[in-house]
């Protein structure tokens, strides 16, 4: 009691005031947010983003990285920097390096990054707790639960187990843990397309874990005659200790190219969104 009289309770925002607001402030310590959504739906994106957030805001960040390397990954963060498309970034090189230099002032964080994949949970495990330790870091990023292999027969137990290792870590070391999950492919035939908690896909024990679940859907990406293409969704189906406050469908705008997430009232060029797309960028 007298702690929540003098100071504020520590929570994570994901850097997206709507999302905030469902959430009753964002992601707290000790907490596990599962983010599913279908492979293109911008899965690794918006882990990212919530990590820039939480960087931002002086917090360090591990991400651990199963589909990408270290590269690929600072790719994405120099795409978040700047307009200039990548095409263009060694023809504008000291203009892109301004960007980039410009944005890691705003991180007042850092964002740790191990130098190989960690393939087991068990590897995972031992990465978070040396981070904790070393590097003081208050959140992890996990890209993506089910590519880590953990102990059992079967598959579901398989995931079920990496699923709790991962809840055990976040309270075990008080932070937040932000795991990217896969849906099963049923969310395409299934009621349009409107992603659901069951959509889950392998184990029943990554929903009973979660504390939130955030599913993200890109309908342009399933619906090549969706309009408008640059539509993107939050649906919460999960808020175990706050609560869902108010619409449980967030509606925002997806910037593929910027490789990042808008509120909707942001305005946006969109005249090529089309072309993008078309370009089969990796998300």
């Amino acid at each position: 009691m007298v702690e929540m009289k003098d100071k504020d309770p520590e929570i994570f925002s994901t850097g997206l005031p709507s999302i905030d607001r469902v959430l009753g402030g964002g992601i707290a310590p000790g907490e596990v947010a599962v983010v599913g959504a279908s492979t293109s739906h911008g899965k690794t994106l918006f882990g990212l983003q919530v990590a820039y957030a939480i960087s931002a805001a002086g917090h360090h960040v591990l991400v651990v990285s199963e589909e990408m390397n270290i590269k690929t990954l600072a790719d994405r963060a120099i795409l978040a920097s700047t307009d200039i498309e990548q095409c263009n970034w060694k023809s504008r090189w000291d203009e892109v390096f301004d960007a980039v230099c410009d944005w890691e002032d705003r991180q007042h964080g850092n964002i740790v990054i191990p130098d190989v994949p960690c393939h087991s949970i068990q590897r995972a495990d031992f990465t978070i707790a040396e981070a904790v330790q070393h590097y003081h870091v208050k959140a992890v990023v996990v890209d993506y639960l089910q590519l880590l292999s953990g102990p059992g027969q079967s598959r579901y137990e398989q995931v079920s187990n990496v699923s709790r290792s991962l809840k055990q870590a976040a309270v075990e070391h008080s932070i937040a843990v932000i795991a990217l999950a896969q849906l099963n492919r049923t969310v395409d035939k299934e009621g349009k397309g409107i992603p659901q908690i069951h959509h889950l896909s392998e184990s029943g024990q990554i929903e009973r874990d979660a504390d939130i679940v955030l599913l993200l859907q890109w309908p342009h990406r399933t619906d090549r005659e969706y309009q408008p293409a640059n539509e993107y969704r939050v649906v919460c189906g999960k808020n175990r200790n706050r609560g869902i406050r108010g619409q449980a469908t967030i509606e925002l705008r997806i910037e593929p190219m910027r490789q990042r997430i808008v509120e909707k009232d942001v305005h946006v060029d969109w005249h090529d969104v089309e072309e993008e797309v078309q370009q089969q960028l990796a998300f």
